[in-house]
């Protein structure tokens, strides 16, 4: 889930002219009767990060500010903002507490298999016939206490950073499960 904070491409230690210039900038890009009007002065600004994939390039745009606007509501007023820090200090220390109890599973003792998976990058993949894009990936596989699978994809471990980034929750029993990357993920197949 993105923040208010990474919505406007700021830090969370920001001033308060900072999050207004960064509103301001990227209102000017997003909104939908300026429509990415350049801003004299400033280098042109790459709204490709904001670019879901709705059907619309209109409809991306429109969401993308509307992402932008309520960041701005929340953190240009001193206590909405400070409320909203003390949010995402209790997810993050959820996020600990969770990596902390995850049981862990080395990858080297999951099986695996070489599957066509969605890819969201259209350049480093292939279309298939119907015009979904795929790409060519190991998929591993871990079974869970309640009889639920855990299905990992090569990329998703190799974006992932930190060790605590390897924990997945199964979605039925609320298991977390820290995977550790204990081999060359090249080195396999």
């Amino acid at each position: 889930m993105e923040t208010h904070y990474e919505v406007l491409g700021i830090s969370a230690c920001a001033s308060l002219d900072e999050i207004k210039t960064a509103h301001r900038r990227l209102a000017r890009a997003l909104h939908p009767d300026k429509a990415g009007t350049a801003i004299l002065g400033t280098p042109p600004l790459s709204t490709s990060r904001f670019c879901e994939d709705d059907g619309s390039e209109d409809g991306s745009r429109s969401a993308s500010f509307l992402k932008v606007q309520e960041a701005w509501e929340c953190l240009r007023d001193s206590s909405r903002k400070r409320e909203y820090d003390e949010s995402l200090a209790r997810r993050r220390e959820r996020v600990d507490l969770k990596a902390q109890k995850a049981v862990e599973v080395r990858l080297s003792q999951l099986e695996w298999e070489i599957c066509d998976v969605e890819s969201d990058d259209f350049e480093a993949s292939q279309t298939s016939g119907i015009g979904v894009p795929l790409s060519t990936q190991k998929v591993f596989f871990s079974n869970c206490r309640c009889g639920d699978c855990f299905e990992l994809l090569e990329e998703e471990l190799i974006n992932c950073g930190k060790e605590q980034d390897h924990v997945w929750e199964c979605q039925t029993c609320s298991l977390a499960v820290r995977f550790i990357v204990d081999i060359s993920l090249s080195a396999i197949g």
